[in-house]
């Protein structure tokens, strides 16, 4: 019974590991080049870390040709379903969403105002 007792007591020792288990990156993390088309023209280089997470600076023109500088934070999920708000001087004006898919993404925007309009993303 002892023999068993410890045989056990191995094998429960054994299968234990001390090393830590390796967070999974996100597959779209990485450098993208986006570009925004509809009410807001303009393009910019995302960021997407490890975890999806982004946060984006980026200038958009109107049709008046008037530029804006706008915030675009939020995240990437690992199956690719992406979901982010706009700000514009610190206040929320609007959302983004879209899909990654390989190497390549695609959505739709809109703001408050209401403008609204598409955006494409390649990896770099």
């Amino acid at each position: 019974m002892k023999k068993l007792l410890l045989l056990l007591l191995i094998v429960l020792f054994a299968s234990c590991s001390d090393s830590p288990t390796e967070p999974k990156s996100n597959p779209y993390s990485g450098a993208w080049r986006i570009v925004f088309a509809g009410s807001y023209i303009g393009s910019g280089n995302l960021t997407i870390d490890s975890e999806g997470k982004f946060s984006l600076i980026v200038a958009l023109k109107n049709s008046d040709n008037t530029t804006f500088t706008n915030t675009i934070t939020g995240s990437v999920s690992s199956s690719g379903s992406m979901k982010a708000d706009t700000y514009y001087n610190g206040a929320k004006i609007g959302t983004v969403t879209g899909t990654f898919v390989g190497d390549s993404a695609s959505g739709s925007y809109q703001t408050i105002q209401p403008t609204y309009g598409t955006w494409s993303a390649t990896k770099k």
